[in-house]
């Protein structure tokens, strides 16, 4: 029996989390669904997902990029791999330098661009 990839998604919206997670789940991914960055660290040490999708949100993107660091930080989840949406204005001004530890997904974004790069992050290299 083969297991489904896991997927978390780290939002604190309560609309684009739920389409998201249709969408992957009709992909056939296991798709949990986390409202802040913080919170759901113990979540994910447990659960380890096989890629992460962490939104930061413009209006409040110092947390969100402190979060995020936080995360990148945790030694459980660290080498994990993960994609982050943020708008290309977020990306340029307030990004941390792209240390290659993370994939990006530029806001707005077309649903076939997320279902590539989630498919390209949770195929296995040896295939």
């Amino acid at each position: 029996m083969t297991t489904s990839p896991i997927i978390a998604i780290i939002d604190d919206d309560t609309v684009v989390p739920r389409l998201l997670r249709d969408v992957l789940t009709e992909e056939g991914y296991d798709v949990r669904v986390f409202p802040h960055g913080d919170a759901a660290v113990p979540h994910l040490r447990a659960l380890l997902p096989t890629v992460t999708i962490f939104d930061i949100d413009d209006a409040q993107s110092a947390v969100g990029w402190a979060r995020l660091a936080r995360l990148r930080q945790d030694p459980a989840l660290s080498a994990r791999p993960l994609i982050v949406c943020a708008s290309a204005q977020e990306l340029a001004e307030n990004g941390p330098p792209h240390d290659g530890g993370y994939a990006t997904l530029v806001k707005p974004f077309d649903l076939d661009e997320l279902l590539g790069l989630v498919a390209h992050v949770t195929t296995p290299d040896d295939r």
